[in-house]
């Protein structure tokens, strides 16, 4: 069998990588080789970037809202000796928080990974450019300069190779794709065992009502570890940091009982998951025209709930790329920049995680050593502020043209989002009015690039758009308020830092790949060296 993207793993970023690719008219064939969604929760936050990136495949906001934990108990992160006990301290964690704010046309949302992986099979099983193939174990890879072959084996144990022109490995944090490719993972292993149990109970709700919280964090001589409710109601998940044990049911039901501090609590647990906390990445995501995406290319701290978020935003990175050099539209050098561009991000990401996984602990051992709690609780306040890194996710270099401006380095904005508008930064969200709908400025480049030029460019829209027709790369482009404007929006040059005679190019992943400030001598010339930068070529 033959198909132009072989993906390998059947979880979010895989098949969010899938939806991606079949927005643009790529097939895909997913390989799974469990049967059904694994039902034990993982991975909770689902980030504003995230949902403004799900956003244009059509999952909304209202979507994820009803399988996520109501908006009162995201305000805070809660740190007790038991859940009932004393209250140690709170921060606020407004990059958590499910309410709208004027930066993003998006809210997060913090639901539980297998409900929301229902979200994206049931979109991938609808959609006639996706086969999934569940109950198939890739065993192995080869690769030639024309493509790759997998070998598989499926639940019958019959045997059969599959052949792509790429392959995404999306297999997981213990995905053997990395040794097949001689691909090492550099980092910390090994930060901490960690037993994962989910469990229903009656009760702890109410008894925790003053303290609703997406995470209430337990220290004490009982046990160290973290509570997540997951419907604010009777479904709970509870992590606990126990090096060394290996809890059965009925020691993780007295574990809960005493963390909590009730020991009348009805607690029927569901499963537990041992693992083991990594903070390792990837020395290379792409090895020919194989690449490592998701937990398969790096492995985080939960704390933060940077992980799966890095790994649906590297997605969307390179599907457009992956789509346009399989289309033709791109070339193939393009694909060099999803390393180029993801890397930096990553590292920072795997840094703010580890840190907060630090500075959970510092509060439990000043609490305990009568040391400076409120000193910890500040520190603990970076846990829930990354807008930074979120919605002001930013490339220091890679398939996009610098306009002479520097937007400050995603380190030093990690907390802040700082509305920068230069080449490579995630481009600012401004309402637009186009065709009678209210859509953002990161919906106009859902399926494509898209040139905004001010009320005075036409001159840039007629090049962009001759581009666009001459080289069959999706491109549209407009004049913003101009006489005959299809597009119109307020104060939308100013947030982008252009005059009314300047443009700016959006990329299919939202990102800013040039910038004029105002006029050129030739816009021809100028669109048609932006739009080479972005797709990997030296001129068109």
């Amino acid at each position: 069998m033959h198909t132009p993207v072989l993906i390998v793993g059947g979880g979010p970023v895989g098949t969010f990588s899938a939806l991606l690719l079949a927005s643009y008219g790529v097939r895909s064939i997913v390989l799974e080789r469990r049967p059904t969604i694994n039902p034990h929760p993982k991975s909770r936050s689902v980030s504003r970037r995230t949902m403004e990136v799900m956003r244009g495949l059509g999952v909304t906001d209202a979507q994820l809202e009803a399988i996520s934990l109501p908006a009162t108990w995201t305000k805070s992160l809660i740190y007790t000796t038991t859940a009932t006990g004393v209250e140690i301290g709170r921060v606020p964690c407004p990059d958590f928080e499910s309410v709208p704010i004027v930066d993003s046309p998006s809210t997060p949302h913090m639901s539980s990974q297998e409900k929301y992986e229902k979200v994206l099979r049931d979109l991938a099983d609808a959609n006639t450019l996706i086969e999934f193939k569940v109950n198939s174990t890739v065993t192995g890879v080869t690769q030639t300069s024309q493509g790759c072959e997998l070998s598989i084996e499926m639940h019958d144990n019959q045997r059969e190779n599959m052949h792509s022109e790429y392959v995404l490995f999306a297999d997981g944090a213990s995905s053997p794709a990395r040794a097949w490719l001689g691909v090492t993972m550099s980092g910390q292993h090994d930060l901490a065992t960690v037993l994962d149990v989910h469990f229903d109970v009656d009760g702890l709700t109410e008894q925790v009502k003053e303290r609703f919280a997406p995470l209430i964090f337990v220290a004490s001589d009982a046990g160290v570890g973290v509570y997540q409710p997951i419907d604010g109601d009777s479904e709970w998940r509870c992590q606990i940091f126990a090096a060394g044990q290996d809890l059965d049911a009925e020691a993780a039901t007295n574990w809960i009982r005493a963390t909590v501090g009730d020991d009348s609590l009805d607690i029927r647990v569901r499963s537990i998951r041992p693992w083991t906390m990594h903070s390792i990445i990837a020395d290379r995501f792409q090895v020919g025209r194989a690449f490592l995406v998701g937990d398969a290319a790096h492995v985080l701290p939960p704390t933060g709930g940077l992980g799966l978020n890095s790994g649906l935003q590297a997605a969307h990175n390179l599907m457009w790329k992956l789509a346009g050099v399989i289309q033709g539209w791109a070339a193939p050098h393009l694909l060099a920049s999803y390393d180029e561009e993801r890397r930096e991000v990553t590292e920072i990401n795997a840094e703010a995680s580890f840190r907060n996984s630090v500075n959970f602990g510092a509060i439990g051992d000043a609490y305990r050593n009568n040391g400076d709690v409120e000193g910890a609780l500040r520190q603990a306040e970076s846990y829930g502020r990354f807008a930074g890194l979120d919605i002001g996710v930013r490339y220091s270099s890679g398939a996009f043209v610098s306009d002479g401006t520097q937007a400050q380095p995603l380190r030093d904005t990690v907390g802040v989002y700082d509305h920068a508008a230069s080449p490579g930064v995630r481009a600012p969200h401004v309402w637009f009015d186009y065709a009678g709908k209210r859509v953002s400025s990161l919906d106009l480049c859902t399926n494509g690039f898209c040139l905004l030029a001010g009320k005075d460019g036409v001159e840039w829209v007629k090049a962009a758009r001759r581009m666009a027709e001459q080289h069959a790369i999706p491109l549209q482009a407009f004049a913003v308020n101009g006489q005959q404007a299809e597009v119109s929006a307020q104060s939308w040059a100013a947030a982008f830092g252009i005059e009314e005679n300047g443009a700016v190019l959006l990329r299919p992943d939202g990102h800013i790949g040039y910038r004029s400030a105002g006029p050129v001598s030739d816009h021809a010339g100028a669109v048609a060296l932006a739009i080479a930068a972005c797709v990997g070529r030296d001129t068109l």
